[in-house]
């Protein structure tokens, strides 16, 4: 089985500016992966010229962009393009809301972070994390991720500091039943990145403390800091929603990622990932 992998939406870090308060008006990064059976791929390929030419469709490429006039009066071209993928592959989607993902990242670094955490299940700890998050989306004002996310570009123990004492206000100063709470943890995470910076001034093989409470930064093909990846977390979880699927069976697998131009990983332009050990 051959999955084809393209997504739809910005793959860049997720970055909130003031003049960029909703993303490019792309509020959703989605990843989408398809699986077909190679010896139904010429049949496929013959059915949906076969409905382009019904409905008059010249574009060479079914992009969204060059084809959402269609919607219109040819939205039956879509309906039955749908059906007969549907039939023929198996489908599986990531969708991301960009905002909430910054939240998370929030919640991951500032709020909750993994270190000195008492004894939780697996479950109490997603939906803890799951809590924590909504709130950060509902009532943190978008000021507060637009620093979030320049401070994630460029980290600094400044930074830092200034997030932990503007997140402390905004909890301090929001009237809502969680508000308690989300404060004990937050102080929490001071008290916690007080130690580390003691455990980092003894243990020359530590980074800086600060870097443990921000997001994982890397660099872009330009030598660029990039922040918080969608592209990433979709890719990973799509990997191993196939592991769940396919088991131990994952060597018959192949991904043939479709928007790189250049290599890089995930798979460039034309290139083949087998799935052949479990993630």
């Amino acid at each position: 089985m051959k999955y084809y992998i393209d997504e739809s939406g910005n793959t860049g870090d997720l970055i909130m500016t003031e003049e960029n308060l909703n993303f490019s008006s792309q509020e959703y990064f989605t990843l989408a992966c398809i699986g077909i059976e190679d010896e139904k791929l010429d049949d496929l390929e013959s059915k949906i010229n076969e409905l382009k030419k019904k409905y008059k469709i010249q574009n060479k490429e079914l992009k969204f962009g060059k084809t959402k006039h269609i919607f219109g009066k040819k939205i039956g071209f879509v309906l039955e393009l749908l059906k007969l993928i549907e039939e023929d592959s198996k489908i599986l989607i990531e969708i991301v809301d960009k905002k909430y993902s910054i939240s998370t990242n929030i919640v991951n670094c500032l709020i909750n972070p993994p270190y000195y955490q008492s004894e939780q299940s697996i479950e109490d700890k997603k939906h803890l994390h799951l809590i924590l998050a909504q709130w950060v989306y509902k009532f943190v004002p978008n000021e507060f991720f637009i620093n979030f996310s320049n401070i994630s570009r460029t980290p600094s123990k400044e930074g830092l500091d200034k997030l932990f004492q503007d997140l402390l206000k905004i909890i301090e100063k929001t009237d809502n039943e969680m508000s308690t709470g989300m404060l004990g943890h937050l102080k929490e995470s001071i008290d916690d990145y007080e130690i580390m910076k003691k455990e980092s001034r003894n243990n020359e093989n530590m980074r800086d403390a600060y870097t443990y409470f921000l997001p994982l930064p890397d660099y872009n093909k330009r030598g660029e800091l990039i922040g918080i990846l969608p592209h990433i977390a979709s890719f990973t979880n799509l990997h191993a929603r196939l592991n769940h699927v396919y088991g131990d069976n994952l060597s018959s697998i192949t991904i043939q990622y479709l928007s790189q131009k250049t290599p890089s990983k995930p798979p460039s332009h034309e290139s083949e990932l087998p799935l052949n050990s479990q993630s």
